[in-house]
């Protein structure tokens, strides 16, 4: 009976350090524009290429906004993470325009394709490397882009954070079990 009270403060701790699950945020989209005064409303694919829903908010603008403090669910944190992004000139696809002013000018900061309905083709990418003209490592590597280390852009829970939380329902479902016997 002693390793019940155990595995169940366990289980708590393991859970309340993952990660929370959340969906997109349907309002973020006129955030933007009205925190930039576009005269457009940005798509959902500004920060989930593909579909929307719970873990795709994954391109390199959304990533940039996350660690510049936006919060799920939380519509003043859209300005403020802009905010970040304009002061530090963020450009998340390295073509040399930052974020902010790509989206002012009615370009994805994670593509450069037009989003603003114009019909308008982006231009060419040439995006970044990490390295100078001479061959040299650049001192400060970009924080976002494509010139980001791998370990800055990844996002969402390690692999054994969920593999712990489900075997600690299963281990309390074991214990239940056991104890109603």
């Amino acid at each position: 009976m002693r390793s019940l009270p155990a595995l169940l403060s366990l289980s708590l701790a393991v859970l309340a350090s993952a990660p929370r699950v959340v969906s997109a945020t349907p309002t973020y989209p006129g955030d933007v524009q009205t925190a930039l005064s576009l005269g457009y409303t940005p798509p959902c694919s500004l920060c989930h290429p593909g579909a929307t829903g719970t873990g795709t908010a994954t391109s390199a603008f959304a990533l940039a906004m996350k660690s510049n403090g936006l919060v799920p669910l939380d519509d003043p944190t859209v300005a403020s993470a802009l905010t970040a992004l304009e002061s530090k000139k963020i450009d998340s696809d390295c073509d040399g325009t930052p974020d902010v002013e790509q989206i002012k000018a009615g370009r994805d900061p994670s593509t450069g394709v037009f989003i603003d309905g114009s019909g308008k083709t982006a231009p060419i990418d040439k995006g970044c490397t990490g390295m100078s003209s001479s061959g040299g490592s650049f001192t400060g590597l970009p924080a976002y882009g494509c010139g980001a280390p791998q370990a800055r852009l990844a996002a969402g829970p390690t692999s054994w954070q969920g593999a712990a939380g489900i075997a600690a329902l299963v281990g309390l479902g074991l214990a239940r079990r056991r104890r109603r016997r």
